[in-house]
């Protein structure tokens, strides 16, 4: 499937979602997903059949500065991580915005790649 075949697929699985083509050095297809929408897009992308996407390459957030709010992304690699409002198996993608209080605890462990905007703060 190409990239502009890709791109409809996307936003008619998740209407209202920004998806638009991103440039991409080594050729392969590269989107720019609103924020908002990321883990929608990102199931999409990992539950249709016809796509099955099992291994996230790339992931990157672009801090507009001194835009608001803020955001927190957490991409579960390996295991499960749980808070307040769930448990997130490997796979799962995760934004929280700024402020969003929460705990987060691994029953078993797990390995996550995390993007903060700034600095945070453990409680």
């Amino acid at each position: 499937m190409d990239g502009s075949a890709l791109i409809a697929l996307l936003q008619q699985a998740v209407p209202g979602a920004t998806i638009e083509p991103a440039p991409s050095v080594d050729l392969h297809t590269a989107i720019a997903v609103s924020r908002d929408h990321v883990p929608d897009v990102a199931r999409v992308l990992r539950d249709t059949p016809d796509l099955r996407f099992t291994f996230l390459a790339e992931l990157t957030a672009v801090d507009v500065w001194p835009r608001e709010p803020r955001f927190e992304v957490i991409y579960v690699l390996d295991g499960a991580q749980s808070d307040e409002r769930g448990t997130y198996s490997a796979g799962s993608l995760v934004v929280n915005r700024e402020g969003d209080r929460h705990s987060v605890w691994s029953d078993d462990g797990c390995l996550v790649l995390i993007v903060w905007e700034r600095p945070i703060e453990f409680l």
